[in-house]
């Protein structure tokens, strides 16, 4: 059926495996405690490396060769074993130094970038800082200015209003008064007269 693969079991052990790598015919197979490499064609299986390992997450893998299957095992200490297809290790690299360098090299580009961030923060906040003063400034004195005049509109309307209408109405009373006071004195001096001389 297309698409479906079949399961083999190639070795059977009791180790805690931490990585597997394939290259054609060659399986890494990286355990807690040791590297075994296994040629799948003939089952034969060898440890890289003949000391006993610390125990701990070692992995490995193979390298980008096209003839070969030459592997690369990571070990306690910042080091790396190459090991040939024999499982034979070749050449032992200390990584230690470079690492540390490169710790180094980032730490300071670290800071420095760390540095120019709170820079660039600090400037943009002020920046910021001064145009929203500055555009609430005006927005609020505009809003101010409204809402102050609309105010002292509506309080001098109110005002005037009730000042002109106690002044009207005095003025009335007091004309109402003086033309009642008027026609009173004329209703007097016309109807009076008559009466005595009946």
């Amino acid at each position: 059926m297309q698409g479906t693969c079949d399961s083999t079991v190639v070795l059977h052990g009791s180790w805690n495996i931490c990585q597997l790598s394939l290259s054609h015919s060659h399986l890494l197979i990286s355990t807690l405690t040791c590297t075994l490499l296994m040629d799948m064609v003939t089952g034969r299986l060898k440890q890289v490396g003949q000391g006993k390992r610390k125990e701990g997450p070692y992995g490995g893998c193979f390298g980008l060769h096209e003839v070969g299957c030459d592997a690369f095992v990571a070990r306690p200490g910042f080091r790396i074993w190459s090991v040939n297809n024999n499982g034979e290790v070749s050449e032992t690299e200390v990584e230690a130094n470079s690492l540390q360098d490169s710790f180094s090299s980032n730490s300071s580009d670290g800071i420095v970038w760390l540095l120019w961030a709170i820079i660039v923060c600090i400037v943009c906040h002020v920046y910021m800082s001064i145009i929203v003063c500055i555009v609430c400034h005006v927005n609020m004195s505009i809003i101010v200015c409204i809402v102050c005049h609309v105010y002292m509109s509506i309080i001098v309307c109110i005002v005037c209003h009730v000042y002109m209408s106690i002044i009207v109405c005095i003025v009335c009373h007091v004309y109402m008064g003086i033309i009642v006071c008027h026609l009173s004195l004329a209703f007097v001096l016309l109807y009076i007269p008559r009466w005595q001389r009946r």
